[in-house]
């Protein structure tokens, strides 16, 4: 984690905080980027009545009123930012990696760990038994199409390589990371809720995304119509999970959304009108 700022007076001390948090939490470069662990767009008034709607149908409403709760009270904190290289933050932002929040046994208001986690497509297996009936497992592998992570090293570990020289450690899937901070007071650590509450959509998220279903849904350039906002009307549940995914991971803007919203909103209105029914009842007579 952050080096301990070392420091005697006021200003050593408040020199040393800014030093701390322009350090990489994951690999230790200096001049990073603040990144949120939860992105403030998510909440916004545009986007929250999408993501609760989401959220209700996914989770249990137990554990959805603890991330609401962290959500509301923490949000634009300290505690809702991790300090991240650029690239690295690129890739946090569009789900090529999640953080997996490990509470720490003692020492938590100091002390946080984090598991890297690049198994974020689905795995599915299909198996014949001799019978000829089948199971189906689902598991999770790396998306096969996003491999920057090998390029990123943790620059506080260096280690020896076979030709004599001192290399870094790369950031692979498994790794455990420790971000240490010398005074949660005045640099309090990333909240765990909020972490949990990412890590668990981002595993939501990135599977669908990893299995190119929004290419699938979302063909051609959006339509061109008046976009309607989400507020104004509702789809299905499918639908909207997918408006709202497809805005998160950047997949399309939130005026793009609106236009294809207005478009499916068209569609669902010709298939239920009169002559659409009266046509499908006959193709069931016939």
């Amino acid at each position: 984690g952050p080096q301990e700022a070392r420091s005697q007076g006021p200003q050593s001390s408040a020199c040393g905080e800014a030093k701390l948090r322009r350090i990489s939490a994951l690999t230790g470069h200096g001049n990073s980027q603040v990144a949120h662990l939860w992105p403030i767009s998510v909440c916004s008034h545009a986007m929250a009545d999408l993501f609760w709607s989401l959220v209700d149908q996914v989770w249990s409403a137990e554990q959805v009123k603890e991330w609401r709760e962290a959500l509301e009270s923490d949000l634009g904190t300290w505690t809702n930012i991790l300090p991240m290289e650029a690239t690295a933050h690129d890739m946090f932002d569009r789900f090529e990696f999640a953080l997996k929040p490990i509470k720490c046994p003692s020492g938590s208001d100091r002390r946080i760990l984090f598991e890297i986690d690049t198994r974020l497509a689905l795995r599915v297996t299909v198996r014949t038994r001799a019978d000829g009936t089948t199971s189906t497992t689902i598991g999770r592998k790396e998306d096969k199409r996003r491999q920057r992570l090998q390029y990123l090293t943790n620059y506080r570990k260096p280690i020896p390589c076979d030709d004599g020289r001192t290399g870094f450690q790369e950031l692979i899937h498994g790794n455990v990371i420790e971000i240490i901070t010398p005074d949660p007071t005045t640099i309090p650590l990333p909240s765990y809720t909020i972490a949990n509450a990412t890590y668990h959509l981002t595993l939501f998220v990135a599977a669908l995304k990893a299995a190119g279903l929004l290419e699938q849904v979302f063909r051609g350039p959006p339509p061109d119509v008046d976009p309607v906002p989400a507020s104004t009307r509702k789809l299905g549940e499918f639908e909207e999970m997918m408006f709202f995914i497809a805005v998160w991971t950047r997949f399309m803007t939130l005026e793009e959304q609106g236009k294809w919203r207005a478009a499916a909103l068209v569609e669902k209105r010709e298939k239920q009108s009169p002559e659409a029914l009266m046509a499908r009842e006959k193709a069931w007579l016939d």
